[in-house]
């Protein structure tokens, strides 16, 4: 009895103690909740079986993949009684969409482009098919995680084609003997056969190899701080920020915290090396010098096997997708411009569209899931006294959070001739005009539109989807194409933002015409025997991304993919699916970062957030028993 007042008198004599230990109870408290939940209510699990079915005969007719993807908005067409109203229908607003549907619930996607699927959807020009976004995907050459959830919300009807086992080359052009110019191959198969590879290339390197791998392989859990950012309760994040906790929950701020060139500054002074270490930078829209080294190592390890396209080009996506939500009476309508979220009382109760005619449509919904990026969903859908109560709308203003510096230009090239007999490659190729490929873009970023002009282009992006899809021929006989991606700057087109598409004038054309010439000179370095083989080409511009993926400032993954961005934890704490309004919830890129694979997160993210359940357990749940089904079939064969 005596040890037990003695332990008393002593927490009475320092309360600090007492209030450590509340605190702990708190965190612990808050973390059991969030990771093992509260009862979960009956009917809300989309993961209580296995959807995946055996995969269909691609569908090649265009009419029959207009009547899913292209359905028109019209008054006639919007459900009854909808549930949840989802703006925009890129892959995180599909992927909430489907889960949210499995459970029953009917949801309205509105999409204000003519065809559904964001960056996941493709156009057709003159016989000629062009993917505009989905270019290569990491982790779908088995039954990984990502891969059991797409096959989840697309019934497991999207067959992927694989890339070479060298999927990236990376092109070190040397201007003044082009001869010296060096073509370095990424290889695919794994942490060993990547290092061995780049040895071939840079045999002195052997030690800074070693550590960059090891780099890659320490820091391929840490994404998981990156998602308690966005799950556990805002006061939970904020005691274990004050706390430090969150610093030894995960070492992922080791990581955000120093950006990619300093990092490789560390490791080698070869700066060819470095260059091809960050070589892909651009898949985060962000130069090595401003971006974190958390987000570029979950980039180097989503592709260290290699990558992968889908069959049938990704229209395919959304294409399988829309069918699933529209299972529970929901629909994916385009041509729906929302021009205003409807809040009353500090709660969501619907959105405004757009006619085309002229006056507008309001739809009720107590649940609205913004797919459209937290500036226009702030900044622009918001009614400004609203939004300027939220924790988002003040890190806008902030400045704490911006839309890219970077835009692209995209140059579309339809040619005559079969994948084979024009000898494209399965394999992407990164392009640099120089050894530092950073300080060329950092520079060539600073030029005037004049100054451009008069410049070499320092990066091109240089892919055939015709020549990764198997089933290209099947649709499109005879034909092949080429997208050439490289960056440019919104001042240099946004006089021309507010122009009717296609009818921008003669000066804004001239403009496009010098620089696809530019890009065009490059491919014809590597394939000169394509220049008499083309039949199509056309060149997107920063305003081009505006109009069609409904971009700020022509950027290319929406919020900029800063150091400031992934480390700063207010940022990180605030940009999640649920937001400071009643009924009002986050998709997309912005909640976490860019990318397909972290799209499909973000909407499993957004509908545990939606139905207050974690479905990212539930979702492992049923990949166990899937496999451990297949472990008894094999053992039985």
């Amino acid at each position: 009895m005596s040890i037990i007042l003695d332990i008393a008198n002593y927490f009475v004599e320092h309360p600090i103690l007492m209030v450590l230990m509340f605190l702990i109870y708190l965190i612990l408290f808050g973390i059991s909740v969030v990771l093992f939940g509260q009862a979960p209510k009956p009917n809300s699990n989309p993961f209580c079986f296995d959807a995946t079915k055996r995969p269909e005969p691609l569908v090649i007719s265009q009419a029959e993949r207009n009547k899913v993807l292209k359905q028109g908005f019209s008054e006639k067409n919007i459900p009854d009684n909808i549930d949840a109203i989802i703006i925009g229908s890129g892959i995180g607003a599909l992927t909430t969409g489907a889960l949210l549907s499995k459970v029953g619930k009917r949801v309205l996607v509105l999409e204000q482009h003519d065809q559904a699927g964001g960056c996941c959807h493709t156009f057709i020009e003159k016989e000629f098919e062009f993917d505009v976004g989905i270019h290569y995907v990491g982790e779908m050459k088995s039954r990984t995680i990502v891969k059991f959830l797409l096959d989840q919300v697309s019934q497991g009807q999207i067959v992927w084609d694989h890339l070479d086992s060298d999927f990236d080359m990376v092109v070190l052009s040397n201007k003044m003997d082009p001869e010296k110019t060096k073509f370095i191959p990424i290889r695919g198969m794994g942490y060993g056969p990547f290092k061995k590879k780049l040895l071939e290339y840079f045999p002195d390197e052997e030690e800074a190899l070693d550590k960059y791998i090891q780099l890659l392989k320490s820091s391929r859990s840490i994404s998981r701080s990156l998602v308690y950012y966005k799950i556990f309760p805002k006061w939970l994040v904020k005691i274990l920020v004050w706390t430090r906790l969150m610093s030894l929950i995960s070492s992922y701020h080791k990581y955000a915290s120093k950006t990619v060139a300093d990092v490789l500054h560390g490791l080698t002074k070869n700066v060819e090396l470095k260059t091809v270490l960050s070589y892909n930078f651009f898949d985060y829209g962000v130069e090595p010098t401003r971006s974190s080294f958390a987000i570029h190592s979950a980039l180097m390890n989503h592709f260290i096997n290699g990558g992968s396209y889908p069959r049938g080009g990704s229209s395919e996506i959304a294409f399988h997708i829309i069918p699933v939500i529209e299972k529970s009476g929901g629909s994916v309508l385009v041509r729906a411009k929302v021009s205003e979220i409807l809040v009353e009382d500090g709660a969501v109760v619907g959105v405004r569209v757009r006619r085309a005619g002229g006056g507008h449509v309001d739809i009720a919904s107590n649940v609205v899931i913004s797919d459209a990026g937290v500036v226009n969903t702030f900044a622009k859908m918001l009614p400004e006294t609203i939004a300027e109560k939220t924790s988002i709308y003040k890190i806008i203003k902030n400045s704490q959070v911006e839309p890219g510096t970077l835009s692209c230009m995209s140059l579309f090239v339809g040619l005559n001739g079969t994948a084979e007999e024009l000898k494209l490659p399965n394999y992407n190729i990164w392009c640099f005009n120089c050894t530092d490929a950073c300080k060329a873009i950092t520079d060539y970023a600073k030029l005037t539109l004049d100054e451009a002009l008069n410049s070499d282009i320092p990066f091109a992006f240089i892919v055939s989807p015709s020549a990764k899809d198997s089933s290209y021929q099947l649709r499109h006989p005879g034909k092949s194409t080429l997208t050439i991606i490289s960056t440019c700057m919104w001042d240099w087109f946004k006089d021309w933002d507010k122009e009717r598409v296609k009818k921008r004038g003669s000066e804004y054309e001239d403009i496009k015409k010098q620089f696809m010439d530019k890009m065009w000179a490059i491919v014809l370095k590597f394939y000169p025997h394509l220049e008499d083989k083309v039949e199509y080409m056309d060149l997107g511009t920063s305003v081009t991304n505006n109009f069609y993926l409904g971009t700020v400032v022509g950027e290319v993954y929406a919020l900029d993919h800063t150091i400031r961005r992934f480390n700063d934890q207010e940022v990180l704490m605030h940009l999640r699916p649920q937001t400071d309004i009643k009924g009002l919830f986050l998709t997309g890129q912005d909640t976490i970062c860019c990318g397909f694979v972290t799209g499909l997160y973000s909407g499993l993210l957004t509908a545990s957030a939606v139905l207050k359940r974690n479905l990212f357990r539930d979702m492992l749940a049923l990949l166990k028993k899937v496999n451990e089904k297949d472990k008894l079939y094999t053992k039985s064969k």
